[in-house]
């Protein structure tokens, strides 16, 4: 899976970045954030509902070690980033990226391949696991996703390479944070299926090669973005922005 396209999505004079059809999206209010996104993402929410549904099933049904870890862990995260999407307003792509990552993660845990689970299958290309596509994968997509959080927040002049380089930083620091909960977690968990040193070096490589591509991916597809907008005028009020580009 790779993130191919990324539909712009204009923002309005105070700065609320606009759904696809053009009508503004709630940033707060009384409303939860678990409850907006719910209302606001339909398919994504039951997209990760069925799959989170499924992999408990089966995980208690099959009697698969450190299903409740798995499912409680991913179910969290969902609720972190409807979350953040409530605050800085993430677009559909990174969305729906998160939520094949968490079900790419929970298959990579329970799924059970050989002696082991899916997580510890060999792809038969040197170096190349299935955990580390999904750490090159999963990391990409947060890259994005912290590009998009910071992005809107600067002025046009500090745009460019740096927000590049900042947010693949970003995305790498997450990844890091990762190995720290898989540490722990293989000390709580006997079976974990976390690796040693080596595995952790090469989540580490894998989680890097993905927030860096991802990081100029989101670089290029800017510079896109800003190039096809003829009556994009730098710093004024009455340009077209992207998420890209500087809130009003």
């Amino acid at each position: 899976m790779h993130p191919a396209k990324m539909d712009s999505a204009p923002s309005d004079s105070r700065g609320r970045v606009e759904s696809l059809d053009g009508a503004p999206r709630s940033g707060g209010g009384a409303r939860p954030a678990f409850r907006s996104a719910i209302r606001e993402h339909p398919a994504l929410a039951a997209f990760a509902a069925s799959y989170l549904i499924g992999f408990l099933i089966y995980g208690l049904v099959d009697r698969r070690p450190s299903t409740m870890a798995y499912v409680l862990t991913v179910s969290a995260l969902v609720v972190v980033v409807a979350e953040v999407d409530d605050r800085v307003h993430l677009t559909r792509v990174v969305l729906w990226g998160l939520g094949a990552w968490g079900l790419l993660h929970l298959a990579g845990g329970l799924v059970p391949v050989g002696r082991g689970v899916l997580y510890n299958t060999d792809l038969h290309v040197p170096t190349l696991h299935y955990d580390r596509v999904v750490h090159a994968f999963g990391f990409g997509v947060a890259t994005v996703a912290v590009w998009e959080a910071i992005r809107p927040h600067l002025r046009e002049r500090l745009a460019g390479r740096g927000i590049a380089v900042a947010a693949a930083l970003g995305g790498m620091g997450l990844g890091a944070l990762n190995e720290v909960a898989e540490f722990g977690f293989s000390h709580l968990a006997k079976d974990s299926n976390v690796g040693g040193y080596q595995n952790t070096g090469w989540d580490l490589v894998y989680n890097t090669i993905g927030c860096t591509v991802a990081a100029v991916w989101a670089f290029r597809r800017q510079g896109a973005s800003r190039s096809a907008d003829p009556l994009r005028k730098p710093g004024g009020e009455g340009s077209i922005q992207t998420v890209f580009a500087e809130r009003a």
